[in-house]
């Protein structure tokens, strides 16, 4: 038969070489650690979380005072000073409840919180005042309830701590919902307290237990 006359059989998919290629598949996915849908999600990178010290200072000044300077969530009515922030480090420590701790993307500062004093006087010692500050490009990326859950899950576990309070100046709808999030619950918003930036401002107050004692 002439060879223009021939007719190729199309090559069949046998279930084996399905298999085989299937497995070659997932196997090349998982020696990469991707996922199917890797392309979807959004990747969410690594931070790093420890104890605040002074060679953070210059970075945590900075990214403070873009929030006195820009925003109405802090009533600094300047910027701070570097004897200010060397003054502010002084009451923290590495255990009890005053606490700095820092996060890290890399090498770069992107945010910190912290727990101080609710109020000065003795009977206040068993209540702390949280707070924390995000650089603006980590924010959205789930960093603050990573960093600010750390911060609680310290102050969970130390007994000279007996409840959490922290304020947000409204309107500050991604703070209500982490303090939400995080286990806090409102205890009750000041209208119109203080004034900033030429108006004045409504602050609310959340309040949270210590979860491993009473």
């Amino acid at each position: 038969m002439p060879p223009s006359r021939l007719r190729r059989r199309p090559a069949r998919c046998t279930p084996a070489a399905t298999g085989a290629a299937l497995f070659a598949s997932v196997g090349l996915r998982s020696r990469l650690n991707l996922d199917p849908l890797d392309s979807e999600r959004p990747r969410i990178p690594e931070v790093r979380i420890r104890d605040a010290t002074a060679a953070e200072l210059p970075s945590l000044r900075l990214l403070y005072n873009h929030y006195v300077e820009s925003t109405h969530v802090t009533f600094e009515t300047g910027p701070v000073s570097m004897p200010n922030r060397e003054c502010w480090l002084s009451q923290f420590s590495r255990s009890g409840p005053h606490r700095l701790i820092v996060a890290f993307e890399g090498r770069s500062v992107i945010g910190y919180a912290s727990s101080s004093p609710f109020h000065p006087k003795p009977v206040y010692a068993s209540s702390v005042e949280t707070s924390i500050y995000l650089a603006r490009k980590a924010c959205g990326n789930a960093f603050g309830t990573k960093l600010y859950g750390h911060l609680l899950t310290l102050l969970d576990a130390e007994e000279a701590v007996h409840r959490m309070y922290a304020g947000v100046t409204l309107p500050n709808d991604p703070s209500v919902a982490l303090h939400r999030k995080l286990g806090f619950s409102l205890a009750g918003t000041l209208s119109e307290v203080p004034r900033k930036s030429g108006r004045f401002w409504d602050l609310c107050w959340f309040e949270r237990s210590a979860r491993d004692h009473g």
